[in-house]
């Protein structure tokens, strides 16, 4: 199976429907869909070198698919992050399994131990980089479509995730508050988030509204199929729309890409890293430690600058 194929859930094992059935309600499709998929590779794994169904996974045969999974990176067939994904997903579904009193419990957390020693396997190597001020002028200056302007503008002024920009409708747009901000829902875990907004945020919204209106399109929401307005923009349409950016403008951007510039453009100009990770939507301050890589001459130009005035 290619990542991204359709996955028809009446030929899940019953095992994984049960799981799926599970997941519907706390996790955001694209969530669901990615860990059904490894699921799927793993059980078809276990089947043929093992002859076991994935609900007798024991810590043997984990071990021995995260190394052929090691020996593909290596081959370069594969990514770091990739693992690590898998390494993650095989770990809430063995969790889950101990829940149901499935699994042992001992055995879970074997499993565990195991795949917290794969290198990178609890956090992996993340080479994702912000975009350079010269690389953000460099596709504003090659940018003609308004809906690829703005959804560049979208990310690199909110941090908006792929799903975020599909799921923004216009009563998120909270223009006409005292204090206007813009609501953010059904983000990764389902949590949504908040961030105010500057008056020039506000003009340029409401540019955005007046523009829709005028194409008068049959729904709500804020982004659409840039092949046919009347439907609203999709994972796989942003995806195809980024792609075109990259090769209108020669600059490889996607949306995390974006997101990540978002992080780093707010710690330049002196927000502090808790802000930060409220404002991204981020439940550990470490993930958005990792966001930044912060080079160390610029955390020490940082305090020197911020602290003059404390110390003497």
């Amino acid at each position: 199976m290619r990542l991204g194929t359709k996955i028809d859930k009446r030929k899940l094992p019953l095992i994984l429907q049960r799981y799926n059935d599970y997941m519907i309600p706390r996790y955001a499709y694209a969530t669901r869909e990615f860990r059904l998929y490894v699921l799927v590779e793993f059980h078809g794994y276990l089947q043929r070198e093992r002859g076991k169904n994935i609900e007798q996974m024991e810590r043997s045969d984990v071990e021995s698919y995260v190394a052929e999974l090691t020996i593909r990176r290596e081959r370069g067939k594969i990514k770091q992050v990739s693992v690590k994904h898998v390494a993650k997903t095989i770990k809430y579904f063995a969790e889950w399994l101990m829940d149901e009193e499935i699994l042992d419990s001992k055995e879970f957390h074997k499993i565990e131990r195991d795949l917290k020693k794969i290198p990178g396997g609890d956090v992996g190597e993340d080479n994702r980089e912000a975009l350079s001020h010269e690389e953000e002028k460099q596709i504003f200056e090659k940018l003609t479509d308004v809906l690829s302007e703005r959804l560049i503008w979208g990310g690199l002024n909110f941090g908006f995730r792929r799903l975020e920009y599909c799921n923004l409708r216009i009563m998120n747009l909270e223009l006409d508050r005292e204090e206007p901000r813009l609501e953010i829902k059904y983000s990764k875990g389902r949590k949504t988030r908040y961030i105010p907004l500057f008056p020039r945020q506000v003009i340029e919204w409401r540019k955005w509204l007046d523009f829709i209106a005028r194409l008068n399109v049959p729904h709500d929401f804020v982004f659409f199929n840039p092949k046919n307005p009347s439907e609203p923009l999709t994972k796989s349409s942003s995806g195809s729309l980024f792609s075109k950016i990259w090769r209108i403008t020669g600059v490889h951007v996607y949306s995390h890409r974006l997101r990540y510039t978002y992080a780093v453009r707010l710690w330049e100009h002196g927000v502090d890293i808790y802000t930060i990770s409220w404002l991204l939507g981020h439940s550990k301050v470490e993930t958005t430690v990792r966001y930044l890589k912060v080079p160390e001459r610029d955390r020490r130009r940082k305090f020197m600058e911020s602290a003059k005035g404390l110390f003497y």
